[in-house]
């Protein structure tokens, strides 16, 4: 599941199996409600902003298309033949990447689909420098795509297990998450193993990389660990999340954000582990310069003040 930063006033938040949404103000908590968008079958671990566009998928393979400031319906187009798990925006030109249950990615560009095979259903995406993005897959194959040719430039076998998260590092490396409990993060330039971090108990869901350069990884085992990868040490544990925790976000303060199946959201001092903020919303989260706050839910997507 993902969190999206757009710009620094709005987050916008999504978690699956839920048929309605609660959405705050992203300072305040609180909020009004300003319009509701109706849709169904949204998978709510892939969206994406392409501004002044938000893009929902759904489970049917197919992606809605909806302009943020009017809340209107504007044309939806098929992505892929199975459900919609994973999607990153924007790649270099504004492109948008889906990747699903069918065995492929889906590259939008607005006028056409761009399809890249893999071998199973991609499970996590995520966008690097110089006009690539790597995906993960099921069977813990992570691959590195050139946009413009769509060729596989490097290929990993980082477990036999799921890949479950993606994210880029500086000095050209990349941390992926699986369902082996760990995260390992892999030299981009040489495909190597640079390390492999062990702690959590269960399936490793989300990353971010913080602003002091350490790394956070949240997990079904209900935790957050804050991680110098550079040494291999976990440094801090961020204890108070009930169910597992399935996304996390920087704010532009600094702060970590995170979503978990315990209906709640949660803002940290990473510094101290203080929790400093408790919401009681379930989802993924997105900052947007208009001081609007949108999550996406499975039967709707409402907009607050």
């Amino acid at each position: 599941m993902n969190w999206v930063l757009v710009h620094d006033e709005l987050l916008v938040h999504c978690l699956p199996c839920l048929a309605t949404i609660i959405i705050s103000f992203a300072r305040e908590f609180e909020g009004q409600l300003k319009h509701t968008l109706r849709t169904l079958n949204v998978s709510q671990s892939a969206f994406a902003h392409v501004a002044p566009n938000f893009l929902t998928s759904s489970t049917r393979g197919t992606v809605d298309v909806w302009d943020v400031q009017t809340g209107n319906f504007l044309f939806k187009f098929k992505s892929c033949g199975g459900g919609v798990v994973c999607a990153i925006a924007p790649l270099d030109g504004g492109l948008v990447a889906f990747g699903g249950t069918d065995s492929k990615i889906s590259v939008w560009d607005n006028d056409k689909l761009l399809t890249f095979p893999v071998k199973s259903s991609v499970y996590a995406l995520c966008s690097l420098p110089r006009g690539k993005f790597a995906s993960g897959t099921e069977k813990g194959l992570i691959q590195v795509w050139d946009t413009n040719s769509r060729v596989c430039v490097a290929a990993i076998q980082g477990s036999n297990r799921g890949v479950e998260a993606l994210l880029a590092l500086p000095n050209d490396q990349l941390a992926s998450a699986f369902d082996d409990n760990t995260v390992r993060v892999w030299s981009l330039a040489t495909s190597a193993l640079v390390t492999t971090l062990h702690g959590h108990t269960a399936t490793v869901s989300a990353l971010a990389l913080l602003r002091d350069g350490n790394l956070a990884s949240g997990s079904w085992d209900f935790t957050i660990r804050i991680w110098d990868y550079s040494k291999s040490l976990c440094v801090r544990q961020l204890l108070g999340h009930t169910k597992p925790v399935a996304s996390l976000l920087v704010l532009p303060d600094g702060k970590l954000v995170s979503g978990a199946r315990d209906n709640c959201v949660r803002v940290w001092d990473v510094g101290d582990g203080t929790c400093l903020h408790k919401l009681p919303a379930t989802g993924g989260l997105c900052l947007h310069n208009n001081n609007e706050l949108v999550v996406f839910g499975k039967l709707e997507i409402t907009f607050w003040w």
